[in-house]
This record gives structure tokens, C-alpha cells and sequence, in this order.
């Protein structure tokens, strides 16, 4: 939601996050969230009375990718590409395998 509509404070996340939720998640479990990925480096905050304004400090791609980069650490990479973590060829999966795992 930072990504689409800019440097939000928490509560104004939890407000159109819980727009599309049957069961609203809590203002605490959005800040939360929040700083975490501060954490993590993903976004900063400024503090603006007694609440942060949270805005993003990489693209979203840039998360994503990190973020799949994280998650695929370690994992050579002609397992990543069966997965279709990555971009792999059909030849690379192994002969006649039709994209089954062999």
C-alpha cells in the first residue's frame, strides 16, 4: 500500500488494508508489520506527533527481489528453475521429463 499511495502513517494502512477484509486485522499487528519491514530496510518513518509516517525506501521490485533472493539462498540454481523460481528452459529440466521435477 506505501508503494501505491505514498508515506502513510500506520493507522491510515490499517484503514485501507481492513477495506478488503472480512475479519479486520488489529492496528497493532499493521504496525507491527510495518516495523518490520523497517527492519529489514525496506521502508523509514518520521515521527509526526505521537505515530510514524512509514514510506518506502526500495521499489517494490527491488523488495520482491530481495526478497526472493533471501528465500532461495543456498539452492542451486537447477532446482530454483524447476520451482519456477527462475528462468529456466524446458531442455534444462532433463529429457523427457514434460516439466515434471525427475
Amino acid at each position: 500500500m506505501l508503494w501505491r499511495r505514498g508515506p502513510s502513517l500506520a493507522a491510515d494502512v490499517a484503514k485501507v488494508v481492513n477495506r478488503r477484509r472480512e475479519a479486520p486485522l488489529a492496528y497493532t499487528t499493521v504496525l507491527n508489520v510495518l516495523l518490520n519491514l523497517k527492519k529489514k530496510d525496506a521502508v523509514d518513518h518520521t515521527a509526526e506527533g505521537r505515530a510514524y509516517r512509514f514510506a518506502p525506501k526500495l521499489s517494490e521490485a527491488e523488495l520482491r527481489a530481495r526478497e526472493a533472493k533471501k528465500r532461495t539462498k543456498g539452492v542451486p540454481g537447477s532446482i530454483v528453475g524447476r520451482c519456477g523460481c527462475g528462468i529456466r528452459e524446458r531442455s534444462s529440466i532433463g529429457p523427457g521429463a514434460q516439466g515434471a521435477v525427475p
